[in-house]
């Protein structure tokens, strides 16, 4: 039993998902022909400015999330915070909000221009961060750790469904997969340097200032939103 047990069961379901594939799946006459435009395709996605500013939004637009989802274990703890109300607090309420802000931001984000409701949801989540860490800084309390913390999820929920719902936008259909697989990949860039750059603040100058500082990083993301919105209006030369 034990971590040998789940790290073999995981590694059979990855080979047996891989073996399914190979020797079941049979590519379609589409996708064989897309194979062979791919090349085109790519290198007319790669001219565009649209990519290289969805992927800069996604680079730094988390920052401020991302570096309190890390580091709302940690802070929770040094609040004094039990580890069995820490273990709930995660598992039951971070989920609910998320959860609910996904579903409203969805729709939401569609009943508008898309750069518009992202902006207001990068803002909002940002502010929200930056709550979170004036209170952390002025009060010191698990309590309202956790309640701040209840409205940043709802707010990642939120934001998230809206700037995926962007990348989606942004995505050639023809090569939708992997352009949108491509920002993806740099929002866990995102998240490896803004993981990294809250954990340095913490150390250097506490949770509140950490926070507060990757809350505005964060807000950077309004640039390239700016930028898009803008291309949008402006003949691409």
């Amino acid at each position: 039993g034990g971590w040998p047990v789940v790290f073999g069961a995981l590694v059979a379901a990855v080979w047996l998902s891989l073996l399914v594939l190979l020797t079941r799946i049979k590519e379609p006459p589409l996708v064989q022909r897309a194979t062979r435009t791919f090349g085109p395709t790519l290198r007319q996605v790669l001219a565009r400015r649209s990519t290289w500013l969805g992927i800069g939004f996604a680079l730094v637009a988390g920052a401020g999330f991302e570096a309190a989802g890390a580091l709302a274990g940690p802070m929770l703890i040094d609040l004094q915070v039990p580890t069995a109300t820490t273990g709930w607090f995660f598992s039951l309420p971070v989920v609910a909000a998320m959860a609910i802000g996904g579903v409203v931001g969805g729709p939401w984000s569609d009943r508008g221009k898309r750069i518009q409701r992202v902006r207001v949801a990068l803002i909002a989540l940002s502010l929200t961060v930056a709550g979170l860490a004036l209170a952390v800084s002025w009060l010191a309390s698990g309590f309202v750790a956790m309640a701040g913390l209840v409205l940043v999820y709802l707010g990642i929920g939120w934001f998230t469904a809206s700037s995926y719902a962007l990348f989606m936008d942004l995505a050639d259909v023809r090569l939708g997969a992997t352009q949108f697989s491509t920002f993806m990949a740099a929002t866990n860039g995102c998240e490896a340097w803004a993981v990294w750059a809250g954990g340095w603040g913490v150390a250097n100058f506490g949770y509140g200032p950490a926070l507060l500082g990757m809350a505005a990083l964060g807000l950077l993301g309004l640039v390239f939103l700016h930028a898009l919105a803008w291309q949008a209006v402006t003949p691409q030369r």
